[in-house]
């Protein structure tokens, strides 16, 4: 189950009427070369430890390695790796595709997987982390200053839908005073949102229209990012999952009828 699916599905469980507008579209990145050309570095040595942060990171690696028919050759170099999976929910996908993930940190954060690395000797380990292209890495920069060779293989781009005609609507009906609540669950997601409006000279407009709203976010990184947008977050859970996004939207809303 997507995120979106999930997210709706939980909405509706508490008797919220979703509004879904995907502000993100995922596509494997097109420049193989440049990816064979890392994983053909990483053939040449054993590789310490391979961070997953995120599901769509294990889903779009073990499908450009498939495309590329290095999957089996990639696989056979886990053997004395530590698998590291960022939250439940990746460490799910990765069971689903036979890997088994040998820790998850206790915040499903890059901070949390930077706490527990940080313990480690990592003088010249080599560390792998599938990611998005374009994508600035503050753990691969930690990594490195703690002495780790970290390669980063770009597995998949993140952009605007071809088609936003929906993400439109939704900014008018924000702008309009339709919307009561709304949830990021990335900072691109933020980001994109806030895009689309500017092409549409509506920046402005979003902008005072959702600090109006009641804005949830799944983490701290995304309540930074809506931040230096100009936007205010009402409700941050402490665990950065959907489920606690909106179990701590649920709490906060108990806790508004009751002032009432």
């Amino acid at each position: 189950m997507n995120q979106a699916n999930q997210l709706v599905d939980l909405i509706r469980k508490y008797n919220g009427i979703p509004y879904v507008a995907p502000t993100i579209e995922l596509r494997p990145c097109q420049n193989k070369k440049k990816i064979l050309k890392i994983l053909n570095r990483i053939f040449n040595t054993q590789i310490d430890y391979l961070i997953f942060k995120s599901v769509n990171a294990v889903f779009f690696f073990l499908s450009c390695l498939h495309s590329l028919h290095q999957k089996e050759n990639f696989l056979k170099k886990l053997n004395k790796a530590n698998i590291i999976a960022i939250g439940p929910k990746t460490n799910a996908e990765l069971k689903n595709n036979g890997i088994m993930a040998s820790l998850i940190p206790n915040k499903y954060n890059s901070e949390g997987i930077f706490e527990t690395l940080k313990e480690k000797n990592l003088m010249g380990k080599i560390v792998v982390i599938p990611q998005p292209k374009k994508i600035r890495n503050s753990l691969a920069k930690k990594l490195r200053d703690f002495g780790a060779k970290v390669f980063t293989i770009p597995v998949y781009e993140i952009t605007l839908p071809k088609d936003y005609f929906k993400v439109l609507t939704l900014i008018r009906d924000i702008i309009n005073g339709k919307i009561n609540i709304i949830t990021f669950t990335s900072s691109s997601s933020a980001i994109n949102l806030v895009r689309v409006a500017r092409k549409n000279k509506l920046g402005i407009e979003l902008r005072k229209s959702l600090n109006k709203c009641m804005i949830a976010v799944i983490g701290p990184v995304t309540q930074k990012t809506l931040e230096n947008l100009g936007v205010k977050s009402n409700i941050i859970p402490k665990e950065y999952t959907i489920e606690a996004m909106i179990n701590s939207l649920i709490k906060f809303l108990n806790q508004e009828r009751e002032k009432d």
